[in-house]
């Protein structure tokens, strides 16, 4: 009982090792790793100084993802913003009354002072990087379907503070922890001026990929004309020009004209024939006609 009470202990983490252990994630996530595998983390944070179980990591991990979620929670509420000069939320004092009835004292420290990893949290839980002040990566308590919520053994539970973390691989297996794509991820309802200001850059990730698609198809279809203009202008080399096509009709005229008047008179055809009979008839002024445009 003591031995099984031992292993659910949580680890002491201190910032920094929090920091390496995300930055493992991320350096995972950047080799486009489906999944996080606690045994090959723990063995690059023990190359860092840090020795802890698997099941630690991965305890933490989920620790480090809810207390994420819990905070995108907070500022995706209306009003709410956050003052980076003190490092702390903004927020009327019947809202957070509220988070705190929902949450308990737990997260209480997010009126004090932002969490010193949490662009790195965003980064290895969602894949991306927010950028500016007002700039937050999507939530993960929007909804009970949210996708954020797929791990291995373990159902996101923010209203009761604990997941199944500890109960899941006691062992430390190799348990894993899904990694989300960044489209993945949802936004929970943002302040007015994020708003403004995410709509100014360009409007949802839905917009942006609409917009891709259509810059695609525009693209696409320049392609289609350039080559269809190619293609024209190489038919148009194989081509006589306008120039030489008048001239050979001029010439084809001038020379049926000579070709009757040949026939009649019984002239040399200058075709290098020593006689010309009278009635060659039309097969020889045909002769004359392609003797003298092949010239």
């Amino acid at each position: 009982m003591a031995a099984s009470a031992s292993r659910k202990k949580s680890a002491n983490w201190t910032n920094r090792d929090d920091e390496k252990l995300l930055d493992i994630l991320i350096e995972q996530r950047a080799h486009e790793a489906v999944k996080f595998k606690w045994s090959l983390v723990r063995v690059m944070l023990k190359n860092e100084g840090i020795n802890k179980e698997s099941i630690q990591i991965k305890n933490r991990c989920n620790d480090l993802r809810k207390k994420l979620g819990v905070w995108e929670f907070l500022i995706g509420k209306t009003g709410v913003g956050v003052d980076y000069k003190i490092g702390a939320v903004v927020v009327s004092d019947s809202t957070w009354q509220g988070f705190l009835q929902r949450f308990g004292g737990k997260y209480k420290s997010f009126w004090k002072k932002v969490h010193v990893n949490l662009e790195k949290m965003k980064s290895a839980f969602y894949g991306k990087q927010a950028t500016g002040e007002m700039s937050f990566a999507p939530g993960m308590v929007a909804s009970p379907s949210n996708p954020t919520q797929r791990s291995t053994g373990k159902a996101l539970d923010i209203d009761k503070h604990v997941g199944d973390t500890d109960k899941a691989n006691e062992d430390g297996s190799d348990a894993h922890m899904e990694c989300l794509r960044a489209e993945e991820s949802r936004s929970p309802p943002k302040s007015v001026h994020s708003s403004r200001t995410r709509k100014s850059e360009g409007g949802t990730s839905s917009d942006g990929k609409r917009q891709e698609l259509l810059n695609w198809s525009s693209r696409d279809e320049e392609v289609h004309q350039a080559l269809a203009i190619i293609r024209m202008r190489e038919e148009a080399k194989q081509q006589p020009s306008l120039t030489k096509q008048i001239r050979g009709i001029k010439r084809v005229l001038d020379l049926t004209v000579y070709a009757e008047w040949s026939i009649m008179n019984g002239d040399d055809c200058r075709m290098g024939e020593e006689d010309c009979a009278m009635d060659a008839g039309e097969d020889h002024a045909i002769d004359i006609i392609i003797a003298y445009t092949l010239q």
